[in-house]
């Protein structure tokens, strides 16, 4: 099997990775979730003037899970740049990587990072997450304040408000039965970390050296969305300011990611993209500009 081929496959199966953690991470939030909706119920029932100020704390409280979940995956993009390099090392180079076992939301991690620069990591996730977290509490709080304004201005029984707050809810995506927000959150920033790390790796002065550019990969199956089909096979050198624009996740639940082409490889040659290719509004940077230089002491 090619060298391309084997980075190929082991792209998909790292996708199939970052699903099991989208899966155990967003289906631990919607159960978390369970008491905050009877609470938020009641709370509204009772007429309490605070009920934005709760759907804020809570959505802040789910922060530290969301936190670790990118941190994994930032650390687990990381090593597999690293990993991916060693191959195309000259016998006489060396990456300076001193990898050591790191627990992080209960998956181990080998990366090299000292404890004091996970921390680092920890806390860039983190101000990210609350900043999504927040976007999401805004949003409840709107549907919520609609399904009051609405119970008011018909006259509706307490009953019939109740039924009426329950659908408003659920169709925020934070129940065990549909938790499709919590899903999108946590693969897109999974993704997202995943090739931060990938990213803030490449950066290092070892593989700087041997690396020609990266590959554009889909997943390749009928979930790929129009508009980064055509993005499949571009290959742009490593400082093509593009990279600055289209690193993947392009889009709200994008699986996409990206290939290195080494210097010694045949693929080191310029594809550029198709015509249609496009990424979504609000997803036009590169997440691993904002981390790199963190890594291994």
């Amino acid at each position: 099997m090619g060298t391309r081929r084997k980075r190929v496959n082991a792209a998909i199966e790292l996708d199939r990775e970052l699903e099991r953690i989208v899966h155990r991470g967003s289906r631990r939030a919607a159960r978390d979730m369970s008491r905050f909706r009877r609470v938020l119920r009641e709370k509204v029932a009772a007429g309490d003037s605070d009920v934005d100020g709760f759907i804020e704390q809570h959505y802040a409280q789910q922060a530290p899970m969301f936190r670790d979940a990118m941190t994994l995956t930032y650390l687990k993009g990381y090593r597999a740049a690293v990993e991916n390099a060693r191959e195309h090392v000259r016998s006489n180079a060396t990456l300076s990587l001193n990898i050591f076992e790191n627990e992080v939301a209960k998956e181990g991690v080998k990366a090299g990072f000292a404890a004091s620069t996970v921390e680092i990591v920890r806390q860039q996730m983190e101000a990210e997450i609350l900043s999504t977290l927040s976007t999401s509490a805004q949003a409840m709080q709107r549907a919520v304040r609609k399904t009051v304004d609405r119970a008011i201005a018909e006259g509706l029984t307490t009953r019939e408000a109740q039924k009426n707050m329950q659908r408003a809810i659920k169709g925020q995506g934070i129940t065990t039965a549909k938790p499709f927000q919590l899903e999108a959150i946590y693969r897109t920033k999974a993704n997202e970390s995943f090739n931060a790390g990938r990213w803030a790796a490449n950066q290092t002065a070892g593989i700087q050296t041997i690396l020609w550019g990266y590959e554009y990969v889909t997943v390749g199956d009928d979930r790929v969305r129009d508009e980064h089909v055509p993005f499949e096979g571009t290959k742009l050198p490593k400082d093509d300011p593009r990279w600055l624009v289209i690193w993947p996740p392009n889009g709200w639940q994008c699986r996409c990611t990206t290939i290195e082409i080494y210097n010694d490889e045949e693929d080191a040659k310029l594809e550029e993209p198709k015509e249609g290719a496009e990424v979504a509004p609000g997803f036009r940077f590169n997440a691993g500009e904002a981390l790199a230089g963190i890594g291994p002491a």
